[in-house]
């Protein structure tokens, strides 16, 4: 199948790939559409908790990604005039569902095209002003990793949500066998700070300055940094007003040009400024990494509760025959691209042995 005449749907601009009349279109079919995808889903799904009951403002779904049909099982789970966020660009010009998602409501990105990843904000945007809500898979990548609950969300929800004056609502699935429970969470007030969070966030810019100040051999630079730290000391908890500061420091940064030879030097110079830049937005990154460890601990809720071992068979350990779950998981889709890990400046919470995941033993996440 090829769906050509979708073409349309990869561009930039919002207004051609989202007119008001194909929006009023799809909220009159949108029930007929939810009823032929109920009949259409293979596997039996249980909604274990369902806390979010409605709201006159905007709601952003931020939904887990971890097997096939997650996509069709938590938009039954929502059922709610949604669109939806979707980057697999083969799957859905070259397929059925691809055609399905148009029909029901999509917004369609090229993750691995800045441009396209870029625009994808304003084409959020448009959906939200127009009336309808929207469902993003923020891991943007399926999470296939037995020791890890939930892969890192990209930030870009935060600046919709905050844009748009939206609540976020996790969803989280989990397929066992041939079930699927869901869970559908609180909804989170995306500007509300505490000051237990603005700690946590201060706590979170002093790790980066001190990180910047211990691999900084830069003259020029070092007076930056130490005038940056500085002002975080001195100004505890105003988290808007050191942010300032580090948005500041980093536009000067940019702009001055660092002549070196030492390729270790010049990478240490880069690393800088992107510790520079996390806490010109740790605000951002707290706020997602707490949307993140509520869904992780809904997914180990998931997991204690109705663990799966329909794959252990045929006298295999449980690695190998993990190994196999996932290889016959990824060559049941079709065009499924999985992402090499990124490696990162300090260790991520989420992540346990797998040992810890495979024997159900309590992992602490953040509150």
């Amino acid at each position: 199948m090829n769906n050509k005449k979708l073409s349309y749907m990869i561009k930039n601009d919002p207004e051609k790939t989202l007119s008001l009349k194909e929006f009023k279109i799809r909220n009159y079919i949108r029930p007929t559409i939810h009823k032929i995808l109920k009949l259409s889903n293979k596997l039996n799904l249980i909604v274990d908790k369902k806390e979010f009951t409605g709201s006159e403002r905007k709601v952003i779904y931020v939904a887990s990604h971890g097997f096939k049909d997650d996509v069709l099982n938590t938009v039954l789970t929502i059922k709610d005039d949604i669109y939806i966020v979707f980057g697999n660009i083969d799957l859905f010009f070259n397929t059925l569902d691809g055609l399905f998602l148009w029909l029901y409501g999509v917004q369609l990105v090229d993750r691995y095209n800045k441009e396209s990843r870029n625009a994808m904000k304003n084409k959020m945007d448009r959906v939200l002003k127009l009336g309808n809500n929207l469902l993003i898979f923020s891991e943007a990548t399926w999470n296939l990793s037995p020791n890890k609950l939930m892969e890192k969300l990209h930030w870009g929800l935060y600046d919709v949500a905050l844009k748009n004056n939206a609540l976020i609502v996790p969803v989280v699935t989990n397929k066992v066998g041939n079930k699927c429970y869901a869970q559908m969470l609180k909804e989170i007030e995306i500007t509300k700070i505490t000051k237990e969070d603005k700690e946590n966030i201060y706590q979170m810019m002093l790790k980066y300055i001190r990180k910047a100040i211990e691999i900084c051999n830069n003259k020029n630079i070092k007076k930056y940094i130490d005038y940056l730290y500085k002002i975080i000391i001195n100004n505890k908890l105003d988290i808007d007003k050191i942010e300032q500061e580090a948005i500041a420091i980093e536009k000067i940064l940019e702009q001055k040009k660092y002549s070196t030879e030492d390729e270790i030097k010049q990478n240490k110079i880069e690393i800088i400024k992107t510790l520079i830049s996390r806490i010109a937005t740790s605000k951002k990154e707290y706020k997602v990494i707490c949307i993140r460890d509520i869904m992780a601990t809904s997914k180990y809720e998931l997991i204690e509760k109705y663990p799966d071992y329909s794959y252990m068979k045929n006298g295999k350990d449980k690695y190998e025959a993990w190994n196999d779950y996932i290889k016959e998981t990824i060559k049941a889709t079709p065009y499924f691209y999985p992402e090499q890990e990124k490696t990162t400046l300090f260790k991520d919470k989420l992540i346990a042995e797998p040992e810890e995941v495979f024997t159900l033993k309590n992992i602490r996440v953040c509150n």
